[in-house]
């Protein structure tokens, strides 16, 4: 009898595993909806929203692709994780597209206006030492994780 209800229980888990990455998928789109209506108000432009949108998109697409060449699966774990990275990343996308299209603002009203390109590197430039800070700081927060058993 045991080994019947245990075979059971281990042939369900795959269902513990659907409802977390369905979860997962939910979350996502509400957190692009929210940095969406976020972002609207402040930036005022809808090419500014589509790239962050479209990061949001790509990084989780390579997530699970590197999960993949790791031969990694959906758990608890890694989708916590995919949570964390996800965030981060889209974090650092609105500041890098805030402040770049401050500057190409700026640089639209100048008597001299730059080229474009030239804009777009040296705003990333100006916040890109920040950001990086900043990430390493949520790894190292992160990484005793790993010294724990089974992870």
């Amino acid at each position: 009898m045991i080994s019947a209800v245990a075979r059971w229980v281990i042939s369900r888990r795959w269902l513990v595993v659907i409802a977390a990455l369905i979860s997962t998928v939910i979350t996502l789109v509400e957190g692009s909806i929210i940095a969406a209506l976020i972002l609207i108000p402040f930036l005022m432009n809808w090419r500014t929203l589509g790239v962050v949108l479209l990061n949001f998109a790509l990084t989780f697409i390579f997530s699970l692709q590197v999960l993949s060449f790791l031969g990694l699966g959906l758990n608890t774990m890694t989708l916590g994780g995919l949570a964390v990275a996800i965030g981060t990343a889209i974090d650092d996308a609105i500041v890098y597209a805030e402040n770049v299209f401050r500057l190409l603002r700026q640089n639209k009203y100048s008597s001299k206006p730059r080229p474009v390109l030239e804009i777009i590197f040296e705003g990333v430039q100006e916040v890109q030492e920040s950001l990086i800070g900043a990430t390493l700081i949520t790894i190292v927060v992160f990484s005793p994780i790993f010294a724990l058993a089974g992870v």
